[in-house]
């Protein structure tokens, strides 16, 4: 027998995802906030904001964190099709 099959293995160490991840209906409404809030931004500074930016303001002043910050303006940027990203992490308000 190798060694690792006689070793116990504590099973709390094993969390489920789905205890982990919040439901679909939460985080909807929790990326609703975060895009009224990213859209008050974007529309705040009119020469156009860097989504680094963007995302220490969110992290610092509302306590969101967006798990994947590209995909969160991607889809940010869909619905509000008058935002515009001129060039690479760069967003501003089409004029």
């Amino acid at each position: 027998m190798r060694k690792l099959d006689s070793q116990q293995v504590n099973q709390d160490r094993f969390i489920r995802r789905e205890n982990i991840k919040p439901n679909k209906k939460e985080a909807s409404k929790r990326n609703k906030e975060m895009y009224k809030v990213v859209y008050d931004i974007i529309e705040n500074n009119p020469d156009g904001i860097y989504s680094k930016d963007i995302k220490k303001i969110l992290k610092e002043d509302y306590g969101f964190r967006p798990s994947n910050m590209s995909q969160f303006m991607n889809n940010f940027r869909l619905k509000y099709p008058e935002i515009q990203k001129p060039f690479s992490g760069f967003y501003k308000m089409n004029a």
